[in-house]
């Protein structure tokens, strides 16, 4: 068990992805904020920053990849809705209507 919540209450990062599962980001998000014990349970806010900002980071490419800014690759995902304006049940992949890796 990973207590993510501890690791960033004391400044650490934390790193989701994807790549060597069947499970989407937005199954790890949807776990991520609705673990029952506090230590690991981390905000959506969090969770996206794991997908993203975090492992930019780990892989040194936080100026090349992680954030939107001018100059930087970005891989997009457009959803129906927020996933922070989403109750946590209904994060699944039916809220992902495109996605563009082409910038």
């Amino acid at each position: 068990m990973n207590r993510y919540a501890k690791i960033l209450e004391h400044g650490g990062k934390v790193n989701f992805g994807s790549d060597n599962m069947p499970l989407s980001p937005l199954f790890g998000i949807k776990h991520a904020i609705t673990f029952p014990s506090s230590d690991i349970r981390i905000s959506v806010e969090e969770a996206l920053k794991a997908y993203t900002i975090h492992n930019a980071h780990a892989l040194f490419m936080e100026n090349k990849i992680g954030s939107l800014k001018e100059g930087k690759h970005a891989d997009f995902v457009i959803m129906k809705e927020s996933p922070i304006d989403v109750n946590p049940s209904e994060l699944n992949d039916t809220l992902i209507e495109n996605t563009d890796a082409s910038c």
